[in-house]
């Protein structure tokens, strides 16, 4: 089975900035050079190298299925380091620290927020809230309006046992997630339809317990805690 993630938000800007403090010199781009000689015959099979050269007209192909380079010719091709592979050396990176500078539990990390009031890198899956979608897919609306979705948490209390005798009313610890619609990868210049897919699937659920993998930074703000996402899948 071919491990791929299907990204629903990618803060691009954000995850280049984090990776190039990771980095002493930043390589986002590598650059491959091919040069040709004039009248030479080359006999190969078209792979996908020549095919692309083929169709850059730097190759002629006759009937044998030699390749005739047309002319002399050096060409720079540019691979750039997609940010999904960025975001692979973060997370690689990250893990070999472990705690106090990456969490892998949305809880352990806000813990350690509480307790040192300092923000950390986590990477966790939880069930959050979707208010904008509490009416179905028509919330889309609202995002295309405000711009950004909105994702909430209400948080079991550090305690895994409320000693008090009115331990029934004590209150969950917020917890919210802000995520621009501009970064979201299906987004049409930071818009959605009605039928797209961020709106069918948190409309669907009428914005409940929606199931999100989350790689971002969680800090404090005063009694609750704030995300901030790089990356939801």
């Amino acid at each position: 089975m071919l491990n791929v993630t299907s990204f629903w938000y990618l803060d691009n800007d954000g995850i280049l900035s984090i990776y190039t403090q990771f980095q002493e010199k930043l390589e986002t781009e590598s650059i491959e050079t091919l040069k040709r000689d004039k009248g030479k015959k080359i006999s190969a099979k078209i792979g996908l190298g020549k095919a692309l050269g083929v169709f850059l007209g730097l190759i002629e192909i006759d009937g044998s299925g030699e390749l005739n380079s047309s002319a002399t010719t050096e060409t720079q091709i540019h691979y750039k380091t997609a940010p999904e592979n960025h975001l692979r050396f973060i997370l690689q990176t990250l893990s070999k620290l472990g705690e106090p500078h990456f969490f892998n539990d949305l809880k352990a990390g806000a813990k350690h927020c509480h307790e040192n009031r300092e923000a950390t890198f986590l990477m966790f899956q939880e069930q959050f809230d979707a208010p904008q979608f509490y009416l179905g897919r028509s919330g889309i609306d609202i995002v295309n309006n405000e711009g950004a979705f909105l994702f909430t948490k209400d948080m079991d209390p550090f305690d895994n046992y409320i000693y008090r005798d009115d331990y029934f009313k004590y209150e969950a610890i917020p917890v919210t997630m802000a995520a621009s619609a501009h970064k979201f990868v299906h987004s049409r210049n930071g818009h959605f339809g009605q039928t797209s897919h961020e709106a069918l699937r948190f409309g669907s659920q009428f914005g409940k317990n929606i199931n999100l993998t989350v790689f971002g930074t969680i800090f404090p703000v005063g009694e609750h805690f704030q995300l901030k996402p790089y990356a939801i899948w």
